[in-house]
């Protein structure tokens, strides 16, 4: 099995049962805005509820534009160091909210909360579906961290 080394740091345990109820979710996103979520609460899971949040109240174009911004501004307030092996992944970051807003279109019309549970499951393995669309060296490269990068096994 291919390994994609970028994703070895996405799925934490230690976050999975902090976001109990769509107020939590709310909450968090209050924070996300304001940038005053503390880094040790900032996960890929609250990656994953803000994305929810987000495609659940905005259309993808705009629900992408305020993720990514809001990512880049909380990382900043957080001192996070841009590096080629950690920080915001620009290609990531696109590539779920593309997956993310598929998927809930195929499912319909659904809460916020089932919107999360949808991410959440999606989060658990990510790993593997990423390999699906892209190869290891595409979105390890500093290309893909930096700038949205087509997938290059298949399409979106």
């Amino acid at each position: 099995m291919v390994r994609v080394d970028v994703q070895q740091k996405l799925i934490s345990n230690k976050t999975m049962k902090t976001i109990k109820s769509e107020k939590d979710i709310n909450f968090l996103v209050e924070s996300f805005d304001n940038q005053t979520l503390p880094h040790d609460d900032w996960h890929h899971l609250e990656h994953i509820a803000v994305a929810a949040y987000y495609l659940h109240h905005f259309e993808l174009n705009a629900a992408t534009e305020k993720i990514k911004a809001g990512i880049k501004k909380l990382n900043d307030a957080h001192g996070a160091i841009q590096t080629e092996n950690s920080g915001y992944h620009e290609t990531i970051t696109v590539f779920l909210m593309k997956i993310l807003a598929k998927k809930y279109q195929e499912v319909g019309e659904c809460s916020l909360w089932e919107k999360f549970q949808i991410g959440r499951e999606l989060l658990s393995n990510l790993n593997s579906f990423l390999i699906e669309y892209y190869s290891p060296e595409l979105i390890n490269s500093w290309e893909a961290r930096l700038n949205w990068v087509s997938p290059d096994k298949q399409d979106i």
